[in-house]
């Protein structure tokens, strides 16, 4: 018999994870499933709960949002075979946006707790390896399960972390607002696909999910489970132009914004000439990035999804 072990972030979507456990302790004693409810107490206790619980017997389940996921996604052994699901609770919760879950969070559940093997799918997880600067000697490593960003939408995601009153797409949207005061361009070698691109660029979103930011489709065309990623390479762009571009990611439709070029690719390799902010499934993982190799490890974990 599997085991359910819910990965809780109480402070996640400001304090809806601890609000939760309740309802998750009615629904599994009502369904009759052997569980175990752990709460993270601070940084990087999600991925160290994710790896003492990795193997085949039980299920994860992240209990927050895509940061709790970052760590979640981090810290399993990809190689135990273990299968994951979302109870999204967070601020974004981008990444269920690609397993068309509702927005019921008991509806969720109990359609997690009786899923069976058609629900689950082989979903695709990227890894960069990078390098900061005056760091050139020490490579890093981080996974992400959902998007990838480098620039402009970095240093908004920096800014909204940093945000302790709001959550969700409006704390976004402010983040967007101070950032427009002062952000930099990024200057970048870029290869992908065995072509090159240099000069200026607005930002780099690599999406194995389709959006990110709480409902910013940047990457509309990316699946989770296909083996390859979406590349969006966006333009310099003058603040004005950028105001009227945004409001075309939120209702999917930034392929009509002619400074955004989208591509799909396997790997991509990334040089900034002045270092600036990455992040991974809207975690700064680095404020000073200088070189990044994005990869795939593709159909790396089982993940529940519901049919659409």
């Amino acid at each position: 018999m599997k085991k359910y072990i819910y990965i809780v972030n109480p402070v996640s979507g400001k304090g809806r994870g601890k609000k939760v456990i309740p309802l998750i302790h009615s629904v599994s004693k009502g369904l009759g499933v052997d569980y175990n409810i752990i709460e993270t107490k601070g940084t990087l206790d999600a991925s160290r709960i994710a790896s003492e619980y990795s193997n085949d017997k039980n299920i994860i389940i992240s209990v927050g949002g895509d940061g709790t996921l970052n760590e979640v996604i981090n810290g399993i052994d990809l190689n135990t075979g273990i299968t994951l699901s979302v109870l999204p609770v967070g601020s974004g919760n981008d990444f269920v946006k690609n397993l068309n879950y509702t927005k019921n969070i008991k509806d969720n559940l109990s359609f997690i707790l009786q899923s069976n093997h058609e629900n689950i799918i082989n979903v695709d997880v990227g890894e960069v390896n990078f390098t900061e600067n005056n760091d050139h000697k020490t490579t890093k490593y981080n996974r992400f399960i959902n998007n990838l960003g480098i620039g402009f939408d970095a240093y908004v995601g920096f800014l909204n972390q940093n945000n302790k009153i709001l959550s969700g797409l409006t704390s976004y949207i402010l983040a967007v607002i101070k950032a427009l005061f002062n952000y930099n361009m990024i200057s970048i070698d870029l290869e992908s696909n065995n072509s090159f691109i240099k000069g200026e660029k607005l930002m780099i979103s690599i999406g194995n999910g389709i959006s990110s930011g709480g409902g910013f489709y940047l990457n509309p065309n990316a699946k989770v489970d296909d083996g390859i990623l979406d590349l969006s390479i966006f333009e310099k762009i003058t603040r004005r132009r950028l105001l009227s571009a945004l409001p075309m990611a939120l209702v999917n439709k930034i392929e009509k914004v002619p400074e955004a070029s989208l591509t799909r690719t396997e790997k991509i390799k990334i040089e900034l000439k002045n270092p600036y902010y990455m992040h991974c499934d809207g975690e700064i993982i680095s404020d000073n990035l200088r070189t990044a190799e994005i990869t795939l490890i593709k159909g790396a974990i089982k993940v529940i999804k519901r049919k659409s």
